[in-house]
């Protein structure tokens, strides 16, 4: 809303917020300067102040009569078609106020791989030998993709992760053929997925995901809790299709 109102020679004038009250009571309305035209609105303010009024009385004429459009709109019961837009100019100057955390460089992704992600496959992988018994096929799948887009897989896959290069990394090991039951399979993974500064860590099975950011990078203990979770609903489903075939 201007703090300015038009003196009777025809410029610009500072007023409190309060003077225009009456005025509006006794149906005078006022002119409601939107916050995406808070430049324009100034660049007329100079022009005025400079002598030529012409482009801030075009400029008040123009927001007046969009308010009173308002005005009408909100009478009638109208939608705002440009609710949308204002909604999103809003969302973007609050983006674009807010600052971002440090980038997770690849000092910080080595780092990670080191203290979170290797320990989690390496532990993974202590937990599927001790299921291998079970089934009669167990297979791997492994791939990393480094910050050029360049995927990798197998051991190179793990150097990747080691050096801090890498972007992103899907590790899933699938169990078929269960000796109880060969129909059965099932399935345990990880995908991991680095931003400008985050690092999200998805299991399969297990919900919500596991969000992290550079200022709030995995902690010790992690590497559990993100075993234990993606290994319950496993060890349920095999307990449930073993006990379903025995009791038949």
């Amino acid at each position: 809303m201007s703090p300015y109102r038009i003196r009777s020679d025809g410029r610009p004038t500072r007023h409190r917020r309060g003077d225009g009250c009456p005025r509006f009571v006794t149906g005078c309305v006022w002119a409601v300067i939107r916050q995406e035209h808070r430049a324009a609105y100034y660049g007329a303010l100079a022009q005025a102040d400079a002598g030529d009024l012409a482009p801030f009385n075009h400029f008040v004429a123009d927001e007046l009569a969009a308010t009173m459009e308002l005005y009408l709109r909100a009478l009638r019961n109208e939608p705002d078609p440009d609710a949308f837009s204002r909604r999103v100019a809003l969302l973007k100057r609050e983006v674009d106020s807010t600052p971002l955390e440090r980038v997770i460089d690849s000092a910080r992704r080595s780092e990670m791989a080191r203290t979170f992600v290797i320990p989690l496959l390496e532990k993974t992988e202590e937990r599927i030998d001790r299921l291998r018994p079970v089934f009669q096929q167990v297979s791997e799948f492994a791939e990393v993709i480094d910050d050029s887009g360049t995927h990798w897989d197998g051991y190179q896959a793990r150097e990747i992760l080691r050096g801090g290069a890498w972007v992103s990394f899907r590790y899933f090991w699938r169990f078929a053929l269960l000796r109880s039951d060969p129909s059965f399979n099932t399935s345990v993974g990880y995908e991991g997925l680095i931003g400008d500064n985050t690092f999200i860590v998805r299991s399969r099975h297990v919900q919500p995901e596991l969000r992290y950011t550079s200022s709030s990078l995995p902690r010790h203990g992690d590497v559990q809790r993100a075993i234990d979770a993606a290994f319950e609903p496993v060890l349920a489903q095999i307990e449930e299709a073993v006990h379903r075939k025995v009791s038949k």
